[in-house]
């Protein structure tokens, strides 16, 4: 497939994503799922009104306070298993911001 002038292998890019990075989209998993679990429990004292990330908040007006967070990081885990499919260089920077932000968030969460 042709982006923006460059050829990128998607196949071959997605069997690397999973035998080169393994352990940083494991603790990409982890981390969503930590701040998912905070979330909830953000959400179960405070309400989901006061939740700054505006997905996140929408779908916990829509699907409730644990589904809600569940399918916001579902949402984020695919669209970083999709950035890294396409860009495959960005993997390691990508990933490590994301573990951080979802570590920073888990911390927010519960000292609030």
């Amino acid at each position: 497939m042709r982006v923006l002038d460059t050829e990128v292998d998607i196949a071959a890019n997605r069997g690397l994503f999973w035998t080169r990075h393994r352990l940083l989209f494991l603790l990409v998993i982890y981390t969503a799922l930590a701040d998912a679990i905070s979330t909830t429990y953000f959400m179960s004292r405070i309400g989901p009104h006061h939740e700054s990330n505006v997905v996140v908040r929408m779908l916990a007006h829509t699907c409730g306070i644990v589904w809600g967070p569940l399918l916001g990081k579902a949402l984020q885990v695919f669209g970083v298993w999709l950035i890294t499919v396409f860009t495959p260089n960005l993997t390691r920077v990508l990933c490590s911001v994301i573990i951080a932000v979802n570590i920073y968030a888990v911390y927010v969460n519960m000292h609030t």
